[in-house]
């Protein structure tokens, strides 16, 4: 990494907690290899303190743009200027870059990355039945692109029925031709079962789901970035389910998320 001097851009992941974050690692190690006089560091900001903290970005003029993590994606979405597609039907968020004249514009490239990891170890959305757990911003962001992607089927699970409503809902009128569907699902099968939830970030956190309902042929993905094997892919392996970490969604986005904040 070149030194920081006065001249050297700065990023920020934006996160609570932000301790388990290795987006910090990895983005400034990709700006080595690109030999780019910038820096990404963590910042660690409550909900409540979400707003003041954007707003003071925002009169920063060296700082171009974040990443922004749980809980924040869908909290930053009235902050912003201008936003992409993916944002305005998902009313989530996970990459802001502060444009030269102070403005603020955000996209979200969660379920991009996603779907690309599937792609590269060999699984392809099109045309599968998936269950997603949670529709919060990540799940959301991963609802979109799985079907702009033509899954044939895609039902939403949430503890809060109402957003998993309100989400599958909304992407509805965009991709009608996608089979959405809300509530129970022990009666169904699946080609593909997706953690994105927060559950599986610590040990001890419970299963998202009953390891009864996995079988052999699924394909199991979480989207936690912090354990590599969460008690779901561990369970999952053991039931002879292929597996997918979350460190694949999020590596395959980091170039995507870079250019978003520093090409302007």
């Amino acid at each position: 990494m070149n030194p920081i001097t006065g001249y050297t851009r700065w990023m920020a992941i934006i996160a609570d907690p932000v301790e388990q974050a290795r987006t910090p690692g990895w983005m400034n190690e990709l700006i080595r290899k690109k030999n780019l006089d910038a820096v990404l560091i963590p910042l660690h900001v409550k909900p409540a303190d979400l707003k003041n903290t954007i707003v003071a970005l925002k009169g920063i003029q060296n700082f171009c743009g974040a990443v922004v993590s749980m809980p924040h994606k869908n909290g930053v979405v009235s902050m912003l200027d201008v936003m992409t597609a993916e944002v305005h039907w998902t009313g989530a968020c996970n990459v802001i870059r502060r444009n030269r004249d102070g403005s603020l514009a955000g996209t979200l490239l969660d379920g991009e990355g996603f779907v690309a990891g599937l792609r590269e170890h060999g699984f392809d959305v099109k045309d599968k039945r998936v269950l997603l757990l949670g529709a919060g911003g990540a799940a959301a962001g991963v609802a979109f692109a799985l079907a702009k992607y033509s899954v044939v089927s895609l039902h939403v699970r949430n503890r809060t029925a109402s957003k998993a409503e309100l989400l599958t809902k909304k992407l509805k009128l965009r991709f009608p031709a996608v089979n959405f569907q809300c509530g129970p699902y022990n009666d169904q099968d699946f080609d593909l079962v997706i953690n994105a939830t927060s559950l599986g970030m610590y040990e001890d956190d419970m299963l998202p789901l009953s390891e009864k309902f996995l079988q052999p042929h699924m394909w199991v993905a979480d989207v936690v970035v912090n354990n590599e094997m969460t008690p779901l892919l561990q369970i999952a392996q053991e039931k002879g389910c292929n597996i997918h970490g979350g460190k694949w969604m999020l590596e395959t986005q980091l170039e995507q998320m870079l250019a978003f904040m520093v090409d302007q």
